[in-house]
C-alpha cells in the first residue's frame, strides 16, 4: 500500500513538472487582451452596448427634422381629336 502511495505521488509530481515546461509568460498587457478577446461574457456586454446605441440612435431620429421628395407625372397621348 506504501509503495502504491509513494508511485501515484511520484508519477502525480512528475506530470505536473512536464506540464510546466510549456507555460508561456505573459506580460500583464498580453494578459488583458488576451482575457478581453476570450472572455464571453465580455463580448456579450459589447454587444449590448452596441445595441442600445443603435435603438438611442433611432429613437433620437424620430426628433429631426424629416425631408422628402416626391416626383409625379402624367402621360398624354398626343391623338388628334376627331373633327
Amino acid at each position: 500500500m506504501k509503495k502504491t502511495a509513494i508511485a501515484l505521488l511520484w508519477t502525480v509530481t512528475s506530470y505536473a513538472a512536464f506540464a510546466q515546461d510549456g507555460v508561456k509568460t505573459l506580460t500583464l498587457d498580453e494578459a488583458l487582451t488576451v482575457s478581453l478577446t476570450a472572455n464571453k461574457s465580455i463580448q456579450m456586454a459589447e454587444l449590448d452596448r452596441s445595441k442600445s446605441q443603435s435603438y438611442y440612435k433611432q429613437t433620437n431620429a424620430m426628433f429631426l427634422p424629416q425631408v422628402g421628395i416626391s416626383y409625379t407625372a402624367i402621360k398624354e397621348d398626343k391623338k388628334p381629336l376627331p373633327n
